[in-house]
């Protein structure tokens, strides 16, 4: 019910490598619902984690969807510097929208 996702320093513009710290060589973002409950129906609250060490630790997080929410899927597109995310999500349960899309860009995930 999760995805995880790996962008290379190199494959950002000059303006998002900036925003990454000096000694990071890349971002690795991971989304998953974020409940503490492992119950199917109780999965909520669909959020973006990230790292700049590879997943040894991670930096920060955003919620992108605060319902019922279930299984994701991400991809990072080089030429609109845009993450790509389809996700499922509800109010009753995890399914009820069924399949939803979204994007966002790193100035947005890295902005308190």
């Amino acid at each position: 019910n999760a995805s995880l996702l790996h962008i290379d320093r190199e494959q950002l513009t000059d303006e998002y490598k900036a925003l990454l710290p000096d000694n990071a060589e890349s971002i690795t973002l991971f989304t998953n619902p974020r409940c503490g409950d492992a119950y199917f129906f109780d999965r909520c609250n669909m959020t973006v984690c990230y790292s700049f060490d590879e997943g040894k630790s991670w930096a920060g997080t955003k919620c992108i969807w605060g319902g019922k929410s279930s299984y994701s899927a991400m991809c990072f597109c080089e030429k609109s510097q845009r993450i790509y995310m389809l996700y499922e999500k509800g109010n009753k349960d995890c399914c009820e929208f069924g399949i939803s899309a979204c994007e966002f860009d790193l100035e947005w995930l890295l902005s308190n």
